[in-house]
């Protein structure tokens, strides 16, 4: 019985030689290309990461104002001195409904342009997501401080201030920066 219950024992650890039990993640947290610690460490930065890494689903979910004009934006100040503004109208000739998203509306009018307080307007259509999502992760990869405040997220880097709005495309982010050139932010869509 002794010698039975010893070849079992042998037998069993044979089995499980080779597998180290250890469970891979892949891709599937979406944190393979973050290396900052203040990112793999913080959750809603993680957060970020995954919305980054599927922006069809975690980007553009915020509501277009059916009204026309910039009078409609909501706009305030973060941190005493870098101003954001949102809920920009779409404006112009397109058929906003009440409850249409931002994705909708690009979906609409894939021509629709982003326009920013001190930048050139940026055309949706010509936006390479893939571009852009590198650009994004690069951000959190310099990131010496991050700071969620629902939607917004502020990535301070050694020289600036980025807000990203998951409310936006991803093709409209950052949606705010400050510098020490200046600042610029999202002031609507026509």
């Amino acid at each position: 019985m002794k010698k039975l219950l010893l070849s079992l024992m042998v037998l069993a650890s044979l089995v499980s030689c080779g597998k180290d039990n250890k469970v891979s993640s892949g891709s599937s947290n979406g944190l393979v290309n973050v290396s900052n610690p203040l990112v793999t460490n913080n959750p809603y930065a993680q957060e970020l990461v995954t919305r980054i890494n599927n922006p069809a689903a975690g980007f553009g979910e915020g509501l277009v104002l059916t009204s026309s004009g910039s009078s409609n934006q909501t706009c305030g100040t973060k941190w005493g001195f870098i101003n954001y503004c949102y809920g920009s109208s779409g404006g112009g000739n397109y058929a906003v409904s009440a409850g249409m998203t931002w994705n909708q509306l690009a979906a609409q009018r894939p021509n629709i342009a982003y326009y920013y307080y001190m930048s050139q307007p940026v055309q949706h259509a010509s936006v390479n997501v893939a571009t852009k999502q590198a650009q994004l992760i690069q951000l959190l990869n310099s990131a010496t401080a991050i700071q969620v405040s629902g939607t917004l997220y502020y990535i301070q880097v050694s020289n600036a201030i980025y807000v990203v709005d998951t409310r936006y495309p991803i093709q409209a982010n950052p949606s705010a920066l400050k510098s020490a050139q200046g600042e610029d932010f999202l002031t609507g869509a026509y």
